[in-house]
């Protein structure tokens, strides 16, 4: 269960990191030129 719970602990911080990336992506997607119609 240990190894389980390190799993778990190592998923979250990938996915909350998966999150910040895309969120940093996304903006730089909306504040450029050619994205807005």
């Amino acid at each position: 269960m240990h190894r389980l719970a390190d799993y778990l602990l190592i998923a979250d911080y990938c996915d909350a990191h998966l999150s910040v990336r895309v969120g940093q992506v996304s903006d730089t997607i909306d504040y450029s030129p050619w994205s807005s119609p």
